[in-house]
């Protein structure tokens, strides 16, 4: 189905920022940078690899001055961090992918907990930008509470907002847990955060999903598999236990 080869793909590449962004961002630290230069970072998948710049966006958001560029590589040891001269001018697509994120917080609001944004590709040059809840227990995992944004390829116009889940549920997992499983009353398919889930969480085990008319399993791998049609009830009566 491709629907469902779509929503992996994308649970897929929040993923893979995370990671990238968590590496980068602890090798950064790592060199006590000039924290007057950096207010966001892009991040950014390329055929040679991950590109993460930490800088800031200007006030009319028509240049993003890049004070550091570090590439992850394959563990944390392999990064390379380096420093740029200032007002340095980020290339065109990540300043894209910073206004992106920008418009999109500013559509959330403030929330009442941290949150992480994720800026990801989309069709025709536009963006994917996510804001998911952030993890502030090491054994506590947020799930739901989020919301995708479809944005322009200048990134400053909205063009969808797709609210994923509406409430948070904090997900503590046990060590011999086999799955966990939640319900979704409000939509026919997973979510590209409930991949995204999957993936991040430890120990690895799947999601299982009950929509109003359909069980999913997201396996640990991230692809999803259709588990059987439901006949009567809601999500709601039968699933959403940890």
């Amino acid at each position: 189905m491709r629907a469902l080869e779509g929503i992996t793909a994308r649970g897929r590449a929040l993923a893979r920022f995370q990671d990238a962004a968590g590496r980068a961002s602890r090798a950064l630290l790592s060199i006590q940078p000039d924290s007057a230069r950096v207010r966001q970072y892009v991040v950014r998948e390329t055929a040679d690899g991950w590109a993460v710049r930490f800088g800031r966006l200007s006030a009319s958001r028509d240049t993003f001055f890049e004070a550091y560029v570090v590439t992850p590589g394959a563990s944390d040891t392999a990064v390379t961090v380096q420093q740029r001269p200032v007002n340095a001018a980020a290339p065109e697509v990540d300043r894209a992918a910073a206004a992106a994120a920008r418009v999109a917080q500013e559509a959330f609001g403030v929330p009442t907990r941290p949150y992480n944004s994720f800026v990801i590709p989309a069709t025709y040059g536009e963006w994917w930008v996510y804001l998911l809840p952030a993890q502030t227990d090491a054994r506590v995992y947020p799930h739901g509470a989020d919301v995708r944004y479809r944005v322009s390829v200048d990134g400053r116009r909205i063009l969808e907002t797709r609210r994923m889940h509406a409430a948070l549920e904090l997900v503590r997992m046990d060590s011999d847990a086999t799955a966990h499983a939640h319900g979704a009353p409000d939509h026919e398919l997973p979510e590209d955060s409930d991949v995204y889930f999957v993936l991040t969480r430890q120990p690895l085990v799947p999601e299982l999903i009950e929509t109003p008319r359909y069980d999913y399993r997201v396996e640990v791998d991230g692809s999803i598999r259709w588990v059987r049609h439901l006949r009567s009830g809601t999500a709601g009566d039968r699933a959403g236990r940890g």
